[in-house]
């Protein structure tokens, strides 16, 4: 086996404060913050900008085990060992609202994407949904034959997961509270159960040093990764669905690419036997949070913050995404994005006319990139994406956008009309530069803010997050994008066959979306 690159791997941060173990940590939707929840039976929040905590929530009698975040980013739950879930303002650090749980400790808790329900589970065989608004109990899921470890809500939110130290996963129907489907394979306790991205597979981490992947419809194990040495304690998915991480007993952090399961990365870090632990990717910058110890220490009470090579991204890659969570999460609305100053050598702005406009935004990347670069080595990646670049470039002109940035595989571009990014995207899937690429794209039309010659606010975010959804070689429009198109009424477009997509969950923005997939067939 080749040597892991753990050397590419950096520690950027060292989170302290806590006085007792930390449990399950959360990143807000925007990534702005860090949550986590401590034995010490209070909750800090961390700031991503400066790693700084910006505040200590205390109210809990007891250790506090979980937090998640309201897909609004408004509110956050913490579950605890005094039988309550309490409900805090994020923006005030207020205490809003407390559910009594009366069934022992909260193990964890996950909101659904539309933040109607907070699913609740722990030292019970039952699983609590509550209805946020109203703090009512809605119903309870029966079917567990003991403790709950673990939930997680599928993208869409109309299916939940829960798993405990029966070594059984169990697939719920929210809607109805009917047990769909249990998962058996794990011959030890199930610490942590997560959906993919796609909504299509869950992965499952155990006692038994596993880590199993298994098919949502038909309930089959499809994978069991093994090259641990000990125990899985978390495991986690990076929000594009491409890299897959684990906790384990042994000391070590190990990260594998989701494709081919090929493990890239190994990290040291110390943790206590017996004590709940956490690992979190960043929602959309290439972070991952873990819980952990000082050598020779004897409680995990501090979080180590990971920068993880992710699809290429660098150094300055990543400070350009931080300046875009600074400013979006300053926005209360697409339409009310904060615009700084930028000088008049700006290209982008001279182009775009004024530092705020309405444009249409496409993102592309290379479909398979991380496993294309494992068989073709350094070099020979790096001239096939910069000869798609090239042609990206090119193309560009003809259909009157400009290139604003690459990102690793990825290439953002800008135009006046939906029907020009369309135009671009197809003639690029159709020539992307090279014969060993396929590209996917993603558009969205909205307000941006040109800043220091780049793009930002929600509706960049939301452009990313649709070509997210993408699972191959496809090129996909927001529902916003799709109505400006129609109303152009142009002929090409009119022969177009499209294949709509309803009920899309879209990491940090609340509700559902419905998104449309060009028939490319």
């Amino acid at each position: 086996m080749s040597q892991l690159p753990q050397q590419s791997v950096k520690m950027i941060a060292t989170l302290r404060g806590h006085t007792g173990f930390i449990g399950r940590v959360a990143w807000s939707p925007d990534g702005a913050i860090l949550a986590t929840p401590s034995e010490d039976q209070s909750i800090r929040l961390w700031s991503t900008e400066t790693w700084k905590c910006l505040a200590k929530l205390d109210g809990h009698q007891g250790e506090v085990y979980c937090v998640a975040f309201h897909p609004n980013g408004e509110v956050l739950a913490s579950g605890s060992a005094d039988d309550t879930v309490k409900l805090w303002n994020v923006a005030t650090t207020e205490l809003i609202g407390t559910l009594n749980w009366n069934h022992g400790s909260v193990n964890s808790v996950a909101f659904d994407s539309s933040g109607i329900t907070l699913a609740v589970g722990g030292d019970h065989s039952s699983i609590a949904l509550w209805h946020v608004a109203e703090k009512k109990l809605v119903r309870r899921l029966d079917g567990r034959q003991d403790v709950v470890n673990c939930i997680s809500f599928d993208p869409a939110g109309g299916a939940l997961v829960s798993a405990g130290i029966d070594g059984t996963i169990q697939l719920w129907d929210v809607a109805s509270g009917e047990l769909v489907r249990t998962f058996k394979g794990h011959a030890e306790s199930v610490n942590s159960v997560v959906f993919e991205p796609s909504g299509r597979r869950i992965i499952s981490g155990g006692w038994d040093g596993t880590i199993r992947i298994w098919d949502i419809i038909s309930g089959r194990l499809l994978k069991t990764v093994l090259g641990t040495t000990d125990k899985i304690r978390d495991v986690a998915v990076s929000p594009d669905g491409h890299h897959m991480a684990a906790k384990c007993q042994d000391d070590c952090i190990r990260i594998w690419e989701n494709e081919t399961f090929q493990q890239l990365h190994q990290m040291t870090e110390p943790a206590t036997p017996g004590q709940p632990t956490s690992l979190a990717f960043h929602p959309f910058l290439p972070y991952l949070a873990s819980v952990g110890s000082d050598p020779n220490s004897h409680t995990d009470e501090l979080i180590h913050i990971w920068q993880i090579p992710s699809r290429g991204l660098n150094d300055q890659d990543v400070k350009c995404e931080l300046t875009a969570t600074r400013v979006a999460s300053r926005a209360t609305s697409p339409d009310e994005v904060v615009v700084e100053s930028s000088g008049d050598d700006s290209d982008l702005l001279r182009w775009a006319g004024d530092q705020r406009v309405t444009l249409a935004i496409a993102f592309t990347d290379i479909v398979g990139f991380t496993k294309l670069g494992n068989e073709l080595r350094d070099e020979r990646t790096e001239q096939v994406r910069q000869a798609h670049f090239t042609r990206g470039r090119q193309l560009i002109e003809p259909c009157k956008g400009l290139v604003v940035k690459t990102i690793g595989d990825s290439l953002l571009a800008v135009f006046r009309s939906v029907e020009r990014a369309l135009e671009f995207a197809m003639k690029l899937h159709q020539d992307p530069g090279s014969s060993q690429v396929e590209i996917r794209a993603g558009i969205h039309i909205g307000p941006v803010s040109i800043v220091e010659n780049d793009v930002f606010g929600q509706s960049v975010n939301y452009a990313a997050r649709v070509i997210g959804t993408a699972l191959g070689a496809e090129i996909r429009l927001s529902d916003d994008a799709k109505r400006d198109l129609d109303k152009s009424g142009k002929q090409q477009h009119a022969q177009l066959k499209w294949i709509r997509h309803d009920n899309v969950s879209l990491n940090g923005f609340p509700g559902v979306s419905m998104l449309w997939e060009l028939d490319l067939n």
